[in-house]
């Protein structure tokens, strides 16, 4: 595999930024061999943001459980690339008053 093969990955990246410019900033993820990318966010809050600019029902979110953290994710296909834009539950204290 040369860098080349990651031409759809920024050019997905590239129309997000000029459509979406206003929405949050995020953690840019990237797989050799894969023609997804990834966007985590900072936090729930974010990612709603993300969903209601994209225009993506509630209907569309995926919500996976990983022991106490939930990640709340959309795929979105844009061109030759999907990219994959989630943010992680962080989990709550359950410490007790002394």
């Amino acid at each position: 595999m040369t860098f080349a093969h990651r031409a759809a990955q920024f050019s997905a990246l590239r129309h997000l930024a000029e459509k979406h410019g206003d929405l949050p900033d995020g953690y840019v993820t990237s797989h050799t061999g894969h023609q997804e990318v990834g966007l985590l966010l900072n936090s729930m809050s974010d990612f709603e943001t993300w969903r209601e600019g994209l225009g993506v029902p509630a209907s569309g979110v995926a919500i996976d459980s990983y022991g106490s953290q939930h990640e709340l994710s959309i795929d979105l296909p844009l061109g030759d690339s999907v990219v994959h834009i989630w943010a992680v539950t962080k989990p709550t204290s359950t410490k007790g008053s002394a």
